[in-house]
């Protein structure tokens, strides 16, 4: 998951690709309260990207901010234009 967020950071996975990396991993964490918030959060964002074309760029945003979220919440260094 943390490859996938820096990943989508970086540039080099595009949010749908690393939105659905995310996605897929946190599924298989063990059950608690924030891997289900995790699981939630970008099963969201990765339904929304394919459902509502028109609003991309506010969820690509949203993802960015999450995918930020998520490295420092594990000690990771998050680029600068994130």
């Amino acid at each position: 998951m943390l490859d996938a967020a820096q990943g989508m950071l970086n540039g080099s996975l595009t949010h749908f690709e690393a939105g659905n990396e995310i996605y897929w991993c946190a599924c298989h964490l063990e059950r608690t309260g924030k891997a289900t918030e995790l699981v939630l959060l970008f099963m969201g964002f990765w339904s929304n990207w394919e459902d509502r074309p028109d609003e991309r760029a506010a969820i690509e945003k949203d993802m960015r901010v999450a995918a930020a979220d998520l490295l420092r919440s594990h000690g990771e260094q998050v680029p600068e234009q994130a």
